[in-house]
């Protein structure tokens, strides 16, 4: 999926980094830029400057964007990780299909605080759904109510056993929509 996915560059550390170069990308190892020894001289960041930006799609108004500061972007992604339904253990996987700016990203940002992996799919690709629900480590998936109609309209009664949970928001889920991704 990474070949399919056109990522050219990755920004890792360590074991990660070497990982990445194993998979033949371009890795820009932070460990190298940022040695250990300078991250104790480095001033903690102010909560109230700009930590996130985002934008609105634009689907019930014109776009706007959101400006969120550096301390409530970090209570957002702590409340994440509290929340999670289920906690990554190393080599686990996160499937996130949906704009990374909008929900996508702070799941992301939680689910790799945690240890686990993300695969980043650009958009919901029915012809690619299944191979990725049934990848080796898939415990986790983030996909708000269309995109699950979505894959319910081509992979009805499938079941994927390694998927523990499906995390979903953007839209309120319908308690009939509930019942038939049960």
């Amino acid at each position: 999926s990474v070949k399919s996915s056109g990522l050219k560059y990755v920004i890792s550390i360590g074991k990660w980094a070497e990982r990445c170069r194993d998979l033949g990308l371009d890795v820009v190892d932070c460990d190298t830029i940022m040695p250990t020894k300078l991250e104790k001289q480095l001033p903690a960041v102010p909560g109230d400057i700009w930590g996130r930006l985002l934008f609105t799609s634009g689907t019930t108004s014109q776009p706007k964007c959101l400006v969120y500061s550096h301390a409530k972007r970090f209570l957002g992604e702590t409340l994440q990780k509290a929340t999670l339904p289920h906690h990554p253990k190393p080599g686990e996987k996160l499937l996130v299909m949906t704009p990374f700016v909008h929900g996508a990203s702070i799941v992301t940002q939680a689910w790799l605080d945690g240890g686990g992996e993300v695969i980043i799919h650009d958009g919901v690709h029915l012809e690619n759904v299944e191979a990725l629900l049934s990848a080796q480590g898939l415990t986790v998936m983030f996909a708000p109510p269309t995109v699950l109609a979505k894959i319910l309209s081509v992979h009805r009664g499938q079941n994927w056993a390694g998927l523990k949970a499906i995390m979903t928001g953007t839209q309120p889920l319908s308690p009939s929509l509930y019942a038939r991704v049960k």
